[in-house]
């Protein structure tokens, strides 16, 4: 797969991406083929692969489970909505399965800070969504989530408001 010609490899991606966002269920088969897509040499095939798999967390989370270390290093990706479309998968993944997630939390960590709003807001979403089921792990987010607090961006100073609550449950006078 990631020796297709870019071109080729962009309209595949694009078919599967097209796929996944209206029939999400129907593309559990894909996940692997998307999982390779992330590695590829192209911007455009990276972040088409991101948002694939961004939609098939919405309704199968359990088949982006895989892809949770590649999603992790995207969080890196040089390109905007490479990182925001992974920080999103993880968010969702997270909704069903924190658990599998939680190895994550120190790149969306460093995610609260990314230049980019949307990164920044999944990043915060994702960190709550873990919150809501191990508030532990997210403990040593607190300094960042307080710092989020005074965001730019209303959405992530809301998660990160949810995520300090879930874990000032757990550690209450650590978010103090």
């Amino acid at each position: 797969m990631l020796g297709d010609h870019s071109e080729n490899a962009s309209q595949n991606v694009e078919k599967i991406k097209e796929r996944t966002s209206q029939s999400p269920a129907d593309c559990r088969n894909d996940a692997p083929i998307l999982i390779e897509y992330l590695e590829h040499t192209e911007p455009e095939v990276r972040r088409s692969a991101a948002e694939a798999i961004k939609n098939l967390a919405e309704e199968c989370p359990d088949v982006c489970t895989p892809a949770i270390d590649h999603l992790q290093t995207c969080l890196e990706d040089p390109d905007d909505d490479v990182r925001r479309y992974s920080a999103y998968a993880l968010a969702k993944i997270a909704n069903e399965k924190p658990g599998d997630v939680c190895k994550t939390v120190d790149s969306l960590i460093h995610s609260l800070s990314d230049d980019y709003k949307y990164s920044r807001r999944y990043a915060a979403w994702a960190l709550k969504q873990i919150a809501d089921g191990e508030p532990e792990t997210v403990h040593p987010a607190v300094d960042d989530l307080h710092d989020s607090l005074t965001d730019d961006y209303g959405r992530v100073r809301r998660y990160a408001a949810h995520a300090l609550g879930k874990v000032a449950n757990e550690y209450p006078n650590d978010v103090i």
